[in-house]
């Protein structure tokens, strides 16, 4: 699969960052003494100097000398990495034993060039590169995960180089042959988000805006997390003068980054244009009905959890001003403390945050009085009744964020707070919270043995947090509802088979010295997993050690030993079981690309460290399995260094990115 990588900063050049899912397995190169160690921990510089003095030695080594361009262009050194290219290129050995093709040598030299804004030499390169691999071979016949697509054959350079030369023929304004080439790129690989991205710009800037409007949304449908195309879209709707998608799109960013100004200045710019207005218009994600459930067996016996709900992506309580609640049965409100009866009966009613850390029970139009202790919602009839919470924050900060109407089992405690407003806990026994967490976190699709095994791991990680690592006790509750801790997102979730799944393994967990375990999960490894050893406050248990995600035997190298590998591996999808094909399973959630505009980084980085301008960005530390570590980003005003994937993640990409498995 072809990537591009690499912060832009040239003021005639799109500024635009590219992140690349990578894998890079544990071991490093001996062949090359410590360079590539110091390159894997965060010591550029340092593995210049080692480069060069390797290349005194051996001047014909090929390999030296992309390894040294390629870590200069982690340091944005790009006169240096060309420099370095252009020998290899020119003494480049016919038949020689080297891990770098000539066409790979040009490929890259070809982006350098680019990068650098000398354009007319990254034409000429890729052109070459083209000719090189017989320009003859039609790029649309390509096939979707043929073998032949690997790094280093011929297809692969057509691949690479023709996406160069429609990205160049983008900056010419040459329109209609960026069309030609980008066609061709998206019949080749369907699946590949950035070839649609680009036909809706070429098809925006010819002003054919409806062309333009699919291409933006074939965008999203390739990669859902390529959001930054959500301001594409607004910018469509507003010259169609569909001011009510606009004005959608640029709330979608809103409930994603409350804090985007281009984002806050488009949506007050059309507001007064909307024929109605936001708050007017239908809600939703609304429940209208309420299902029918139930019980687990014997639920009595079930240990019970408190799950914070309508949490930010830390776990902490979304600051809430209030809570609309409907129920299905009969219930209660009460006092917490002496379980002092302030409320029963009626079929809906609301909460509202006063000052000072207080409560208001609303019903109808009357308040019923202030409270500044927990209130309780009990139902009647826990095992069949519902209750019904209207428009929970869900994933915020992340790129599906929204407000959804969400039916609960168990019961509710509700706690006044100065600084959130109100906390939402759901009390609920283990047995029927894990009904919902399967389906919220598993696709239902899945074969029933893998949800068996995800329910044994969910339970585990959910009785971990209860019992040891208590993350979210400061704020009253067991686990919040996010990915922080585990997705829960009430009963619409549920389904038969995931509730059979929970059911057979009820009290099954999983173990390690007789006590249960931390058993994290992710939706995607890429490959290869990262070890708890080598990540910050993690501590060192032998159970999560990173480990090769297929098949030894398959005839694959499994280990990346330097920095040229680790592009190979970027590029190149490995045979490993986490790259399948399922219903509903988008692939760009194994191998992905993000394009974020340059100052929308800036803004984020700066509301937590005033840098000014950001000059470059230079990747530092990577643990074994290739995750990034360190990052620094240096600015006009200073510099600082990311050392936290939370922080890495969430500002180098609107909505998050992936993973830190990432090359820039």
């Amino acid at each position: 699969m072809f990537h591009v990588k690499q912060l832009n900063f040239l003021s005639h050049l799109s500024i635009f960052l590219f992140f690349f899912l990578l894998l890079h397995i544990s071991g490093y190169a001996e062949e090359l003494g410590n360079a590539n160690e110091l390159y894997f921990q965060g010591e550029p510089e340092k593995a210049v100097e080692v480069y060069l003095k390797k290349i005194e030695e051996e001047p014909a080594n090929i390999n030296y000398w992309v390894n040294l361009a390629l870590t200069y262009r982690d340091l944005a050194l790009y006169p240096e990495a060309i420099a370095s290219l252009k020998h290899a290129s020119y003494a480049y050995p016919p038949g020689g034993d080297n891990t770098v093709s000539k066409e790979e040598i040009l490929n890259l030299l070809a982006w350098f060039y680019y990068y650098s804004g000398r354009i007319e030499e990254a034409e000429d390169t890729f052109s070459q590169v083209l000719k090189s691999t017989n320009s003859l071979i039609n790029l649309t016949a390509l096939a979707v995960g043929d073998p032949a697509v690997a790094v280093g054959s011929p297809k692969s350079s057509i691949f690479n180089s023709s996406f160069g030369l429609g990205r160049i023929n983008i900056e010419k304004k040459n329109w209609l042959e960026a069309e030609k080439i980008f066609k061709s790129i998206v019949t080749a690989n369907p699946d590949f988000a950035l070839g649609y991205y680009f036909l809706g710009a070429i098809y925006e800037n010819l002003n054919r805006l409806e062309e333009a409007n699919q291409m933006y949304q074939q965008t999203l449908k390739t990669d859902s997390k390529l959001v930054e195309t959500y301001s594409s879209l607004g910018r469509i709707y507003e010259k169609q003068n569909n001011y009510e998608q606009a004005d959608k799109q640029y709330q979608k960013i809103l409930d994603i980054d409350p804090l985007n100004i281009e984002a806050k200045k488009k949506k007050e710019g059309i507001t007064p244009l909307l024929a109605r207005k936001p708050e007017e218009t239908e809600r939703k994600n609304r429940i209208s009905n309420f299902s029918k459930i139930s019980p687990a067996k014997e639920r009595a016996k079930i240990p019970l959890l408190r799950i914070g709900t309508g949490s930010d992506e830390k776990g902490a309580p979304y600051p809430t001003e209030k809570i609309s609640l409907r129920t299905n049965d009969k219930f209660l409100v009460l006092k917490k403390k002496k379980e002092e009866i302030i409320l029963k009966g009626v079929s809906s009613f609301q909460i509202n945050a006063k000052e000072g850390g207080k409560a208001q029970i609303l019903v109808s139009t009357s308040g019923s009085g202030e409270y500044d202790e927990a209130i309780i919602v009990r139902l009647i009839n826990p095992a069949t009744g519902t209750i019904v919470v209207e428009e929970v924050p869900y994933g915020k900060s992340f790129a599906w964020a929204t407000n959804e109407d969400r039916e609960y089992r168990g019961e509710f405690e509700i706690i006044p707070d100065k600084k959130y407003g109100l906390i939402s806990i759901n009390i609920i026994n283990l047995g029927e919270y894990l009904y919902s967490v399967l389906p919220s976190e598993m696709y239902s699709a899945a074969p029933k043995e893998a949800l068996k095994a995800q329910a044994v791991v969910a339970r585990s990680v959910t009785l971990f947090k209860q019992r040891y690592s208590k993350p979210h006790k400061n704020f009253g509750y067991d686990l919040c509802d996010e990915q922080h801790c585990q997705v829960y997102r009430g009963v619409k979730m549920e389904n038969d088979k995931a509730k059979q799944s929970a059911s057979e393994t009820r009290g099954e967990i999983l173990v390690c010295e007789d006590k249960v375990i931390n058993a994290i999960f992710h939706a995607n490894c890429g490959g290869y997993g990262q070890s708890a050893k080598e990540l910050k406050g993690w501590g060192d248990e032998a159970y999560l050690t990173g480990v090769f995600d297929g098949e030894k035997t398959l005839g694959q190298t499994t280990t990346i030993n330097s920095p040229w590998e680790l592009e190979k591996w970027i590029r190149n999808k490995p045979a490993v079981y986490c790259d399948f094909v399922a219903e509903n399973f988008q692939p760009t959630k194994f191998r992905w690309v993000r394009i974020t505009p340059a100052k929308d980084i800036e803004e984020r980085v700066n509301r937590e460290y005033t840098i000014g301008r950001i000059i470059k960005i230079i990747p530092l530390k990577r643990s074994k399995s290739g995750h990034l570590q360190k990052l620094k980003i240096v600015g006009e005003k200073g510099e600082t260094i990311l050392d936290k994937e939370y922080e890495i993640r969430k500002i180098l990409g609107l909505g998050f990115l992936r993973s830190t498995l990432l090359v820039i």
